[in-house]
């Protein structure tokens, strides 16, 4: 974040800058291409603007215009359109927020887990898998078993099962497989997944999808602030847009209704 903070102060663009209205909605288009090509600049981004003889107007990011070098930008309606203009950028700092919550979340769980080693025995469900070596079908058959199985509350919901490897190792595979088992298995069985980064994401859905799970049985969110030119083709079918065609949340009962 500190480290974010200084390359903000670095790309800020203190020269006059004119801004160009875009439309009725207070939208304006600004080019600052020194911050578009230095810095990670994201729908729902803070953008401020000063203006000689006029107070500094705080505005939101609607879209990112990377061909073009610029931010589509929407203003207070107290805005005055005055150029030029000298443009600093704000720090979101929600995924930080995020990042810290769930470090704390993390630390609090497992400060209530017992140190646990079990024999997991051989492969029953997974045996007929052909697509996981025997390590392989051991997590997964693990993951097939009653949580019951772990112990007295509160540690049935609590323990951690943990599959760990170097890259290459078929980690992923063994995911895909254990996510397409479950969900095959148990008609009403439901499945959160979730990854350390976009990239990640995107291959667990896309070889999900390779299996056969279809767009109204799974659902890859996006975060609102997502450009849905940086999504793969693949991925796409899996999402849910707005009428505008960008990334949004969907209702309660369509969440209710996904696998």
């Amino acid at each position: 974040e500190m480290i974010r903070e200084v390359c903000r102060e670095k790309f800020e663009v203190k020269k006059p800058l004119p801004l160009y209205k875009k439309s009725p909605r207070r939208l304006h288009k600004i080019r600052v291409p020194a911050f578009i090509s230095g810095q990670n600049v994201m729908i729902g981004n803070s953008l401020y603007v000063r203006s000689r003889g006029y107070p500094q107007h705080r505005g939101f990011i609607h879209a990112v215009c990377p061909k073009d070098s610029a931010v589509i930008v929407c203003f207070h309606p107290t805005f005055h359109n005055k150029p030029p203009f000298t443009v600093s950028f704000g720090i979101n700092r929600i995924p930080f927020l995020s990042k810290h919550r769930a470090v704390d979340l993390a630390e609090r769980i497992m400060a209530q887990l017992e140190s646990t080693k079990r024999m997991i025995q051989p492969p029953a469900a997974a045996a007929c898998d052909t697509h996981l070596n025997v390590q392989q079908k051991q997590f997964l058959d693990a993951s097939l078993l009653p949580l019951l199985m772990w112990g007295p509350p509160p540690f049935e919901t609590l323990l951690p099962l943990l599959l760990w490897g170097p890259p290459g190792t078929g980690k992923t595979t063994t995911l895909v497989r254990t996510i397409w088992t479950i969900i095959t298995k148990n008609p009403t069985a439901k499945v959160l997944v979730s990854a350390p980064s976009n990239a990640a994401a995107n291959l667990l859905c896309e070889r999900l999808s390779e299996l056969g799970i279809q767009p109204d049985r799974m659902l890859r969110l996006m975060a609102m602030s997502r450009e849905v030119a940086s999504v793969p083709m693949a991925v796409q079918p899996f999402t849910c847009k707005d009428a505008l065609g960008n990334f949004a949340l969907p209702d309660l009962e369509a969440c209710k209704s996904i696998r």
